[in-house]
């Protein structure tokens, strides 16, 4: 199955290392306890002038 055909059934079937994410078995999963800290992050990059190497920091 392509991309597209995967995107549409939303299957994942690439690395299973992504940050917020769990993989079961096709299917992408939040990950919750990693989720708070990626919308912190964003809401920090969002609203700061900071750069990103300043806001890793952080965490």
């Amino acid at each position: 199955m392509d991309l597209k055909g995967q995107s549409k059934k939303r299957e994942c079937f690439g690395n299973n290392n992504i940050f917020g994410y769990r993989k079961d078995k096709t299917k992408l999963v939040i990950h919750e306890e990693e989720a708070k800290m990626i919308k912190e992050l964003f809401e920090i990059y969002a609203t700061r002038r900071d750069g990103i190497l300043q806001n890793s920091r952080i965490f």
